[in-house]
């Protein structure tokens, strides 16, 4: 049975709280935060993250790894590592797919910004699928 770090059921938990109004397209944006989003903002509240600016707003912290230099919508090398996921978007293993409400997908930003599913459907789904979605922790 696939256990889960730390890290992981902080932002699991913090999915299901309800304390996080939902964004799609943006880590994060004035209207709230993608699932991804929230991991950054659970990393930077347990200190995991160390620089200038606001959580509320990534793009200080983009040096320092939490989000990817490419696609600023997709996290950092670092955060990948922290969250234990198996890409910028959250892809899925292998590329597995997963058909949501309204829209097909491999990855947890799909299922966020495509998919039609709340935080609390996205941590469901996680649980149920721990090894498509997160890399074996070492």
């Amino acid at each position: 049975m696939t256990q889960l770090t730390d890290n992981q059921e902080a932002w699991l938990t913090a999915l299901e709280s309800g304390d996080y109004e939902q964004t799609t397209g943006n880590l994060n944006d004035q209207d709230g935060f993608c699932c991804l989003g929230v991991a950054c903002d659970i990393a930077n509240e347990v200190g995991e993250w160390i620089g200038s600016g606001s959580v509320r707003g990534f793009r200080p912290y983009d040096n320092a790894g939490l989000t990817d230099p490419v696609n600023h919508s997709g996290l950092g090398v670092r955060m990948q590592k922290w969250l234990g996921v198996y890409g910028a978007l959250g892809q899925f293993k292998d590329d597995e797919e997963y058909e949501g409400p309204r829209a097909r997908g491999n990855s947890l930003t799909d299922l966020n910004d495509f998919g039609g599913m709340s935080f609390k459907e996205i941590a469901t789904f996680v649980r149920e699928n721990l090894t498509s979605v997160f890399k074996p922790s070492k």
